[in-house]
C-alpha cells in the first residue's frame, strides 16, 4: 500500500513538472509567431507593373521561336488545309492537315517560326479541289488569321 501510495505521489511530481516545462515553453512559441508576422509585414513587395504578363508572353513565344496560325472558312463548304514546313532541302513530306468547316475557324498553336508551304482545298461530296496554295513566313509571336472566302 505504501509502495502504491509513493508511486502516485511520484506521478504527481512528474506531471506538475511537464507542465511547468510546457508553460515555459507556450510563450517562446507565441513570440516566434508574433516575430514571423512582424517579419512578413516589413518584407518588401514587388512592384506590380500593368504589362508584365504581356511581357512575360513575348518573352516566351520569342525564346521558344513559336507563332499561332488560324484559318477561318467564311464560305458554305469545307475546307482542307494543308502547311508543309521548309527545311535545308525542300518541305517536309508529311503536312500538318486540318479541316475547317464551313463558317468556322481551326488555329494551330505554338507551331515554330520559319517558312511554310499552304494549300487549301475545297472539299464537296469527298472530292478535293485545289483552291489555292503559297507560302507564308510566320516570325516569333505571330498571330495570324487568314479568312477564306470565295
Amino acid at each position: 500500500m505504501r509502495l502504491l501510495y509513493f508511486i502516485m505521489i511520484f506521478l504527481c511530481v512528474v506531471m506538475e513538472g511537464m507542465a511547468q516545462v510546457q508553460n515555459k515553453i507556450t510563450p517562446i512559441i507565441e513570440g516566434g509567431k508574433t516575430l514571423v508576422e512582424l517579419i512578413s509585414i516589413f518584407k518588401k513587395k514587388p512592384a506590380a507593373s500593368t504589362n508584365s504578363d504581356d511581357n512575360i508572353k513575348a518573352d516566351s513565344c520569342n525564346s521558344k521561336q513559336i507563332a499561332d496560325l488560324c484559318f477561318k472558312n467564311s464560305s458554305l463548304k469545307d475546307i482542307v488545309v494543308s502547311v508543309y514546313k521548309r527545311n535545308e532541302s525542300g518541305y517536309d513530306a508529311v503536312p500538318f492537315t486540318m479541316r475547317v468547316i464551313a463558317q468556322k475557324r481551326e488555329c494551330w498553336y505554338d507551331l515554330r517560326t520559319g517558312i511554310y508551304k499552304y494549300k487549301i482545298e475545297i472539299d464537296s461530296a469527298g472530292i478535293k479541289t485545289l483552291f489555292i496554295e503559297g507560302d507564308m513566313k510566320l516570325q516569333s509571336c505571330d498571330k495570324i488569321q487568314r479568312e477564306i472566302t470565295w
